[in-house]
């Protein structure tokens, strides 16, 4: 990841007030390869971003395709994920609420090209005098992009405005209204004129808007108790993306969801009565069902060593599970015929397999031992040229 830091004085209006402040802008690029790290950054924040609070709505969008997207806490430059920029400028205005101090301003952007690259403005505005009603955004922007365009020209890219002392981005005041004005970036390359110079004439790649809260602020809610309550949700939902991180989503959610596997014991019990020890697995599944129930309740009350005791027995009920489905007999075989590839080959929809490119696959074909996959795997088949290899089409009996 590469930074770049810099100072701006901004001018922040509201109304006819001008409020000085330094503010930092820095940024962040993430190469295709880290694209997973860029996720983790717009997970990581999701749950402070005043765009997705209560009374928080999307009010004006011009150009912008998929805009539901900017705020859907996933930071995911594909297909589900991607929001297509395609005005000079596009217009995005949000409504949020109430009058909202706000700590840090962020924007994700990404492409495999420089459609990734960013070009923008920001204007802040308090109208609560007319609660709900778009105002008349100044003609001077309270933040910019400036008059280049910024970017590396393909992976992710993040720009961040946040005041240096560590204060909110907005000072002393608060603000309801936002709109960001951004323009195309595509075949435009980073260093390019902006705004009125932009040449571009295709769209942006944009990710994820961020207005982030000060969590401690005490005026997010209206009670010190829906205060609290907020503050109860978000410990569960970091310490489930913790869990998530460590075990795998897979796991967690059958430990949130152990009667899965029951049903699973339950299957296999009637259909192989004399081969199926279902007995000795519906009590083990009995006794982590009762366990996991009451560590998973209450996790903003426990201490950490609680917490380290809950992911171990997630482990260890994941252990249960594997043994409990790998003793079908179904599953009594020695080897498992499976492909290894670091990079899967899979070629865009609107291509077909006679483009796909030569070498930097390394695919092979490999077997394991279902009964014991962290045993090690037997290569088959592995090209030294790096070349694709897949699509298997196995004879109807595996001979």
């Amino acid at each position: 990841m590469m930074y770049k830091l810099f100072f701006l004085t901004v001018l922040l209006f509201a109304g006819t007030i001008v409020v000085n402040a330094q503010v930092t802008l820095t940024h962040q690029t993430w190469s295709e390869n880290t694209l997973g790290d860029l996720r983790n950054t717009v997970r990581d924040n999701r749950d402070l971003n005043l765009l997705t609070f209560p009374g928080a709505r999307l009010a004006k969008v011009v150009a912008v395709g998929n805009p539901q997207f900017l705020t859907d806490g996933i930071g995911d430059y594909s297909g589900n994920g991607r929001v297509t920029i395609d005005g000079n400028p596009s217009t995005i205005v949000y409504y949020l609420g109430k009058p909202r101090s706000i700590k840090e301003i962020l924007l994700y952007s990404g492409n495999g090209d420089s459609r990734a690259n960013q070009d923008f403005e920001i204007r802040l505005v308090n109208n609560e005098a007319n609660p709900g009603k778009v105002p008349n955004f100044p003609k001077e922007p309270t933040l910019t992009s400036g008059d280049k365009i910024l970017g590396s020209n393909g992976g992710g890219y993040l720009s961040r405005f946040a005041d240096a002392s560590g204060k909110p981005v907005t000072g002393d005041k608060k603000y309801d209204w936002i709109e960001f004005k951004i323009w195309r970036t595509y075949p435009s390359k980073a260093g390019d004129p902006a705004k009125s110079g932009n040449k571009a004439n295709s769209w942006a790649s944009f990710l994820e808007l961020q207005l982030l809260a000060d969590p401690n602020d005490p005026t997010l809610f209206a009670s010190k108790q829906e205060h609290q309550n907020w503050l109860d949700a978000r410990e569960r939902e970091r310490f489930r993306i913790t869990l998530t991180d460590t075990v795998g989503e897979d796991v967690l959610l059958a430990a949130e969801n152990p009667e899965s596997i029951k049903r699973a014991i339950d299957d296999l019990s009637k259909k192989f009565p004399d081969q199926y020890d279902g007995k000795r697995f519906t009590q083990l599944y009995e006794k982590y069902a009762a366990e996991l129930s009451g560590v998973l309740k209450n996790i903003t009350k426990k201490t950490p060593e609680e917490r380290e005791k809950t992911v171990a027995l997630i482990k260890e009920f994941n252990e249960f599970r594997k043994a409990a489905l790998l003793a079908n007999p179904l599953m009594k075989f020695e080897k498992l015929l499976f492909r290894r590839a670091k990079n899967a080959g899979l070629t865009a929809n609107w291509i077909s397999n006679a483009a796909r490119e030569k070498g930097n696959y390394n695919n092979a074909l490999a077997v394991v031992d279902p009964q014991n996959p962290q045993g090690g795997a037997e290569t088959i088949i592995e090209n030294p040229n790096g070349s694709f290899v897949g699509d298997v089409n196995l004879h109807w009996d595996a001979d």
